[in-house]
């Protein structure tokens, strides 16, 4: 707690990145009929770390490289105990599960708004 002007006010709190909402849960059903459970960070709650990691390995695609690739690179660096689920994917897939990925990460309007008080 803090004071100003004689009052006392909550700082403000920063909350951690790995919160249950911090993430985008995914049921992927492969053809073989196999349910695997996937949770990735919302793109905002992603490491340090992993933003490096995604910044060096995109780096190195290539002009030419298919999209899809570049989906394989980004959900196995964000989530490399599925690495082999990733390979398995059909395009449909790949691109269901970075649209949602994506959709889910953003913010509301708003919240991230100044004070204008």
């Amino acid at each position: 707690m803090t004071t100003q002007k004689g009052l006392l006010t909550m700082a403000f709190r920063i909350e951690p990145t790995n919160r249950p909402e911090d993430y985008v849960d995914f049921e992927v059903i492969t053809n073989d009929g196999t349910a695997h459970e996937v949770k990735l960070p919302k793109n905002d709650c992603l490491s340090p770390e992993t933003v490096a990691k995604l910044r060096t390995e995109l780096n190195k695609v290539k002009d030419d490289d298919p999209v899809l690739k570049i989906y394989v690179v980004q959900l196995t660096i964000a989530a490399p105990e599925h690495k082999d689920l990733w390979k398995q994917l059909a395009a449909r897939q790949l691109e269901q599960i970075m649209k949602h990925w994506n959709d889910a990460s953003e913010t509301d309007l708003g919240e991230s708004k100044d004070s204008t008080d």
